[in-house]
Formats: structure tokens, sequence, C-alpha cells
């Protein structure tokens, strides 16, 4: 693949972080902050409920679902979900086995949050985030892929 970040990344993986919400009461008022547990550049591997590793057939299903489907019909206007709650993610790791880019997941909301305006998922439809989250699903991730 030689899209960004796939042309990059040494590996990929599915994770989900339900469970350990970062969040702080304030005058009765939860407020949540971003759910991914990272200091400053480094991901801590540690407070990840569920990791999966990528196989060559699996990265290519993920590239070819996130490039190359998409929705063909008329243009239909969705109300926008006011809500963003992160609880799975794609990461992609360089050579030295950093995290350069991650993918924060929301299949609740249907939304997604990237590190690189360049990174994304493509056309994005529903059926796209549904194909998406069955793919976490069938590597055994079942945090953050069933509602609530």
């Amino acid at each position: 693949m030689d899209k960004f970040p796939f042309n990059v990344a040494k590996r990929i993986q599915f994770i989900s972080i339900t469970g350990r919400p970062d969040t702080t009461e304030f005058g009765g008022i939860h407020l949540r902050y971003d759910r991914f547990p990272f200091d400053y550049d480094t991901l801590i591997m540690t407070r990840l409920d569920e990791v999966v590793t990528l196989s060559k057939i699996e990265i290519d299903s993920l590239s070819n679902l996130i490039y190359n489907v998409s929705y063909a019909g008329n243009k239909v206007k969705f109300p926008l979900a006011r809500c963003f709650e992160p609880l799975n993610g794609i990461l992609f790791f360089d050579k030295n086995n950093k995290v350069f880019e991650c993918i924060q997941l929301s299949f609740e909301c249907n939304k997604f949050r990237t590190k690189y305006k360049n990174t994304g998922l493509g056309a994005l439809c529903t059926t796209k985030m549904e194909r998406l989250k069955k793919m976490f699903l069938k590597l055994g991730i079942k945090s953050g892929t069933s509602y609530r």
C-alpha cells in the first residue's frame, strides 16, 4: 500500500480502551478528556484493554475497506452526532516501534479522529463504519464494538 499511513507502518494494531475513562468531576459534572492514554507522544500500552496485531492479509482488508468502499447512491445528509467517545482505535507503528498515527474510533457516534489531517477513513459512510466494526469483532475486540 503506497498511501499514508500504510506506506510507513511496520505494524498495525486494533485496540480498545473501554473501562478506563479519564474523567474528572467539576461541580457534579463529569468532564471527559481524551480517552487515549498517551504520555506526550508515547502510548501507554498497559492502559489498553484489548490489543490485536493485524496480519498482512488483515492489513490488506483494512486498506481496501478504507480506500475502496464508499457510498455510491444519492447523497443523504445525516444529522451530526454531537458525541465523540473513542473506545477503539487503529495504531500505526513505525520502524522504531513508536506509534506515529492513531485513528480514534467511536462506533456508537459513527465518528473518528486522527493525528494528521491527511489520514482518514476515505469517504465515510455508515456501511464503512459497520464493516470496520465487524473487522474489530472478527479479530476478537469486544469492548467498544457493541452499543450501550
